[in-house]
Formats: structure tokens, sequence, C-alpha cells
């Protein structure tokens, strides 16, 4: 009941304590050797809102926002990622390489057009996409979360986890 109470009291922060927070809770954290836009911080408040229950909990539930994923959630690796799916992965690299606009709408036209040429849903792409970008299962929106990383994030992120996830 706590946890629901003081998820309440930070949705009815503004944006710009819940910037100010975040900014303390980072400097107090593993990335504070890093800098952040504050542009970027507001995408990952909005991104992760609903998400979480404490300030640390940006940190502690979307790491990936941070930093390239060291490790890979092991159940999603074995449910999402199989022979087929490092060139299914390479396919999505080539299509979201050519992006001018690394808008949500761009990452989910491009995603679409590459399992249609693949003829496989949407999902057979997203879930091993998430994992090889965030490293987890879960997490904000799919296009939320390519859009928030960018285009050469994503690019960057999926070609390691094709090396790595052989």
């Amino acid at each position: 009941k706590l946890n629901w109470l003081n998820a309440e009291h930070l949705r009815k922060k503004s944006d710009e304590e819940l910037l100010s927070l975040l900014k303390n809770e980072i400097i107090h954290s593993q990335f504070s050797n890093l800098n952040f836009t504050d542009e970027y911080l507001m995408m990952v408040i909005n991104a992760m809102k609903e998400r979480v229950s404490f300030i640390k909990e940006y940190l502690t539930k979307s790491p990936y926002f941070f930093t390239s994923p060291a490790e890979y959630e092991e159940t999603s690796k074995q449910k999402n990622w199989n022979d087929e799916t490092p060139s299914q992965m390479q396919k999505l690299i080539d299509a979201f390489s050519k992006l001018e606009n690394s808008s949500k709408e761009e990452f989910e036209k491009a995603l679409k057009q590459v399992a249609g040429e693949l003829n496989v849903g949407a999902g057979k792409l997203i879930h091993p996409l998430r994992l090889a970008v965030s490293g987890m299962s879960t997490g904000p929106g799919m296009y939320d979360l390519l859009s928030i990383l960018g285009k050469d994030e994503v690019v960057k992120r999926i070609d390691t986890a094709i090396s790595i996830l052989k």
C-alpha cells in the first residue's frame, strides 16, 4: 500500500520536480560520470512515469536508458532468440540505418516493413529487438524506447546483441 501511495505522490509532481529528483539520483549512482541532457531525461521520465513508484526505479527498472545492456535476461533469450534471429535483426539494422528521422512512427514503419518482407508478424521481431536494445523483456512501449535511444544507439546495440547472443 505504501508503494502505491508513493507512486501516486510521485505522479503528482511536476516534470521539473521529477527532473531535479532524477538528476540528483543519477549523481549518486553508478551513472554519475555520464552526462544526459534535460531533454533526454524528460523523455525517460515520460516513458517510465507510470511504471515507477520511487525515483530510484528510473535507474533500477530501466538502466538501459543510461547504459548499454551488459547482460541479457535469460528467460527472454531462450524464448525470443533463435537461429534465425540474428539475420532478422541484421535486416532491422539495415532498415533503421536508413532512417532520416528516428521518430516512433519511423521506427514502427521500418519494423513493420521488415516484418512484411520476412513474412512474419511484428511481434516476432519486437521481442528479440527489445532484448537486444534493453537486455530485458519489459519496459515502455517499444517504439518509445527506440526513439528515445536514437537510431545510432539502437543500431549499435542490435549489432552488439547479434555478436553476443549467437
